[in-house]
């Protein structure tokens, strides 16, 4: 880390207020969830994931951020989705969304 940036940012840590939390800039792969989002899909592996299940593990990143990941992911083309008959939370058969790791040569 460069003397003045720590300087600075020691300097934002002294000025703080109890409560107060320090937001580092992130690096783009961890501040943008799509490379994040593809990853999941690609442990999934042959069930995928619904979009339901992509909802529930990314919901800390609020509603903007998940749009945009879920936009950069299926740009990407590193991941399909197809519409699939599966079991609810209540075991009903309900159409759902189901997104795979892509086969691309």
């Amino acid at each position: 880390m460069h003397v003045s940036r720590a300087y600075n940012m020691r300097q934002r840590v002294s000025e703080m207020q109890p409560g107060d939390r320090i937001s580092p800039a992130l690096p783009l792969p961890v501040a943008e969830a799509g490379p994040l989002l593809e990853r999941a899909v690609a442990v999934a592996d042959g069930d995928g994931l619904t979009l339901q299940e992509l909802r529930r593990i990314f919901r800390p990143l609020g509603k903007e951020r998940w749009e945009r990941s879920l936009k950069a992911a299926r740009i990407s083309g590193n991941i399909t989705e197809a519409a699939e008959t599966r079991p609810n939370k209540n075991g009903r058969p309900q159409r759902q969304i189901v997104f795979r790791r892509s086969m691309r040569p």
